[in-house]
């Protein structure tokens, strides 16, 4: 049974971002096709080796589920709750996740690409090894989660809440951070100069060892209230 390795390497210039290797879902090729209405995210569920396209899951609320070795394309779902996800080797692309509530669930080697996750509910999570790319998560809710090998990669991150969230070699490359909250979050040594920041919400602390391109200045001023004159 063949397995998919692969990993992503970030190079950047800053000490806490540099060579930032977040590993890939393994996900095997022998799938078992899988249409959305024959798979349960009941309590207690454990998914296993699944391909789910183009389908529906909706008004589900339940816990403890597992999901591993399994890809979900196309898959929208609706009116989804599910407290303490695990998630381990799971790749969803072009799906619709917004609104859904996945708090306190644990994430390990997770990929989101062209996602929507508008208003997700991402708090009080685990993760680790996940990548968030072109994905549009305007609202969505990451407070008190801890990141661990994280990267979001040219997503629309509109006010969304990162309050007193942990980041450890987490990366925002090309991200739409405007209004988005990081108060009580340590930014150190991370790049967010080719991001868009104004209203960022974070704290003078928040940003020591930071790294920001001249041009977002005037919005760092504006932030803090400072007046600059040229």
């Amino acid at each position: 049974m063949a397995i998919k390795k692969r990993a992503w390497n970030f190079n950047t210039n800053d000490s806490e971002e540099k060579d930032l290797k977040i590993l890939f879902p393994n996900i095997t090729d022998e799938l078992r096709v899988a249409e959305a209405s024959a798979v349960s995210f009941e309590t207690g569920e454990n998914i296993c080796d699944l391909e789910v396209s183009d389908g529906v899951f909706e008004n589900i609320s339940s816990e403890r589920v597992s999901v591993k070795n399994s890809v979900f394309k196309h898959v929208t779902f609706d009116d989804m709750s599910v407290k303490k996800l695990e998630l381990m080797n799971v790749r969803f692309l072009n799906c619709d996740l917004s609104n859904a509530s996945f708090n306190e669930g644990v994430f390990h080697r997770v990929e989101f690409v062209d996602c929507k996750l508008l208003g997700v509910n991402i708090s009080d999570a685990t993760l680790r090894n996940v990548v968030f790319s072109s994905c549009k998560a305007d609202y969505a809710f990451f407070r008190f989660s801890n990141f661990k090998q994280v990267k979001f990669e040219k997503c629309e991150l509109i006010q969304a809440d990162f309050q007193s969230c942990v980041f450890s070699k987490t990366a925002f490359s090309c991200c739409n951070l405007t209004s988005s909250q990081l108060s009580g979050v340590s930014l150190f040594g991370m790049d967010l100069s080719d991001c868009e920041i104004e209203g960022l919400g974070v704290s003078v602390e928040g940003i020591k060892g930071a790294t920001f391109s001249l041009h977002q200045l005037p919005l760092l001023a504006n932030i803090f209230g400072i007046n600059i004159k040229t």
